[in-house]
């Protein structure tokens, strides 16, 4: 077992013993100092003895409280298509995770094509990049200096910053927090003994909440709002639903409908933050899952890890093999080398879509009326 999975079992409460006790109560003492640096830089900027920074435009944040896929990217496509559809000229800004020799302010895509690929670009920021067109996709760790480079080269109207609910040193107008609900959320700790970036007491600067992955789970929804309501009483709370769309041909990008998979056995690899609920979309097609191989997030295949996969695949006569569309994503060169690969595009949807729309359009006009 590799350390990575050593330390998901350890803060998921699967690994016990003396040893795993020892390390747990190690990992709370760093907990402890982390939740009071925290704190002290909320309150830093609280009392404005840090200032946040202002764009003149509209600026909506999407993100979250713990680390791990809750699904932030399809959710910034939505937004984006939104703004789209009303006409909103905007720009995507992404912190441009895992990529390589990134430069203060990266262009990912322009308002005509996609202008860089991984790993010189996050596999996020391109597969926005990828499907979003005429919208520009900029990435850089200082959203602030993205931002304004996005207004002064594009002359955007809104910004939509990936990622950006920590972010707090730009001022938003639009604060959208997204809660991956197929985890224990209410039982979560901070890093590094849990997954959780600040405390509950964070929920409170959220104008707008989405609970992610909702038909991935069986407890009671209900509750768990009950929980979130206790420190944010104010804002809506939206549900959505993650569910395979298609399963589309690497190389020939032919999409067929998930469900023509059923009962195929299939050989399943990944190389995502939450390998889980790949695992559960899958099964949801009705496929049989004779090997699933699981990789460190974000990670980037070597050939021989791809010649492994593939051998594996014929060793266990796996009528197909089907990865994430963010693998493909991050790694498509050597992802040919592969036959008979597919992968699986996932759809999002909300229980109230017209009112989410509503809510976005009444944030952007309120936030020019401050410009007027």
């Amino acid at each position: 077992m590799d350390i990575r999975t050593y330390y998901l079992e350890l803060i998921s409460g699967r690994k016990r013993g003396l040893a795993a006790s020892f390390i747990k109560s190690f990992l709370s003492l760093i907990s402890a100092l982390y939740f009071l640096i925290i704190n002290c830089r909320n309150i830093l900027y609280k009392i404005k003895f840090l200032k946040e920074r202002r764009l003149p435009c509209c600026v909506i944040s999407i993100g979250n409280l713990s680390w791990g896929g809750t699904g932030k990217t399809p959710i910034t496509e939505k937004v984006s298509n939104i703004l789209s559809k009303n006409n909103i000229f905007h720009a995507v800004l992404s912190r441009g995770y895992k990529s390589k020799k990134s430069k203060a302010i990266n262009v990912v895509s322009t308002t005509k094509e996609v202008v860089m690929k991984p790993p010189f670009a996050g596999d996020e920021a391109v597969m926005l990049a990828e499907k979003l067109k005429e919208v520009p996709v900029i990435s850089g760790k200082d959203r602030f200096l993205t931002g304004k480079y996005a207004i002064e080269e594009y002359g955007v109207k809104a910004l939509v910053l990936d990622d950006g609910y920590q972010h707090i040193s730009l001022k938003r107008d639009l604060n959208i927090l997204l809660i991956d609900s197929s985890k224990d959320f209410e039982k979560n700790k901070l890093i590094p003994g849990g997954s959780l970036r600040e405390p509950f007491a964070a929920l409170r600067r959220a104008d707008l909440i989405v609970l992610t992955k909702t038909n991935q789970i069986d407890k009671n929804i209900n509750s768990f709002k009950n929980f979130i309501k206790q420190y944010n009483k104010v804002a809506p709370i939206f549900k959505a639903v993650h569910k395979a769309e298609m399963v589309v041909d690497f190389k020939s990008k032919r999409a067929y409908e998930a469900t023509l998979f059923k009962n195929k056995k299939v050989l399943a690899f990944s190389a995502i933050a939450d390998p889980e609920s790949f695992k559960k979309s899958l099964r949801d097609t009705g496929v049989e899952i004779i090997d699933f191989i699981e990789f460190g997030d974000h990670h980037y295949y070597s050939s021989d890890e791809i010649k492994a996969i593939d051998s594996k695949a014929k060793e266990l006569k796996a009528e197909a093999i089907i990865t994430t569309e963010k693998d493909v994503t991050r790694s498509s060169g050597l992802l040919s080398l592969m036959d008979n690969l597919f992968f699986l595009k996932l759809s999002v949807a909300l229980d109230e879509e017209d009112e989410f729309e509503r809510i976005i359009l009444k944030y952007f006009e309120k936030s020019w009326e401050f410009f007027l």
